[in-house]
């Protein structure tokens, strides 16, 4: 076979899809994306949407109850925004599962005193913001350069 016609087999046999989910199945990123949600909690605690988290029994323009907020300054920890990080459990149980076009994050939000999810809401915690997404491309696109030139070559 001529080489044009060699290149044109290993084109059709690369995968995109499949080649991102084996970047996204390393041990870097296996920790690296968990990283980013958890950095956005503590730095900023935003949805991925930049809408501030609020628990529900909050009362605006606090993010916590007042309360919570009493408990929260005799620890010595941030009431400025919801950090979901109490004692770092929940944190701890973060895990990346890529799929073909797609990934997503599992946790355990259970807690001795309830689930997360009855004092705030979880939607918009796990997807990456816009500014990560960039983050993530930017992260991948050396691995992924690497793949195709692997597969080709």
């Amino acid at each position: 076979m001529d080489a044009i016609g060699t290149l044109a087999t290993k084109l059709g046999n690369f995968y995109v899809n499949e080649t991102i989910r084996k970047i996204l199945n390393t041990q870097k990123y296996q920790e690296d994306i968990p990283d980013m949600i958890k950095s956005r909690l503590n730095d900023s605690g935003t949805y991925s949407t930049g809408e501030q988290i609020a628990t529900y029994a909050s009362l605006s323009p606090d993010v916590y109850s007042r309360v919570t907020i009493g408990l929260k300054k005799m620890k010595g920890q941030t009431t400025k925004h919801v950090t979901l990080k109490d004692t770092g459990a929940f944190h701890n149980t973060f895990a990346l599962h890529p799929k073909a076009y797609e990934f997503t994050i599992d946790y355990n939000e259970d807690k001795p005193d309830g689930k997360i999810s009855e004092t705030v809401e979880l939607d918009n915690v796990f997807n990456l913001s816009e500014k990560e997404l960039i983050e993530l491309r930017t992260m991948i696109l050396p691995d992924f350069i690497e793949e195709f030139r692997n597969a080709i070559l």
